[in-house]
């Protein structure tokens, strides 16, 4: 957990407060869509629901 803040402040600093926020909260639903690509995950209703 202080390892994942040390280096979201890191991404402020290096590509603005803007692209770095959007791009953290926007991780579980990255993780998803790689996850499909490379483990070749089925989308359920479920997941798409979450």
């Amino acid at each position: 957990m202080g390892a994942n803040r040390m280096l979201l402040f890191a991404a402020y600093t290096e590509i603005g407060l803007n692209i770095a926020a959007l791009t953290y909260y926007c991780g579980p639903v990255i993780v998803i869509i790689l996850s499909q690509v490379m483990f070749r995950e089925k989308m359920t209703s479920a997941k798409l629901c979450g």
